[in-house]
């Protein structure tokens, strides 16, 4: 019971922490090389990944784990970038 409960709950933040990265996205106040954009992407992904196995919704899973390993990518991307600068 606590399980589900909590797998539950992992899987509510994964999807506010996409909502929010979403949302100040497109209010301009974070940019795609803004890295909080991308931790809350790559957080977001991982506990919607243990979400979507738990309940065995393996096209979900598959979904937001690409998402997250493209997070990750623009993540170390523009950190790098970042540097050259």
């Amino acid at each position: 019971m606590w399980q589900e409960v909590a797998v539950q709950g992992i899987g509510w933040l994964g999807t506010i922490l996409f909502i929010i990265a979403y949302i100040q996205l497109n209010r301009g106040v974070w940019t795609v090389k803004d890295p909080k954009y991308h931790v809350y992407n790559i957080l977001g992904s991982i506990f919607l990944v243990a979400n979507t196995l738990w309940d065995y919704s393996y096209a979900a899973t598959m979904a937001n784990l690409f998402w997250g390993v493209i997070a990750v990518y623009g993540f170390l991307k523009f950190k790098k970038e970042a540097k050259a600068d």
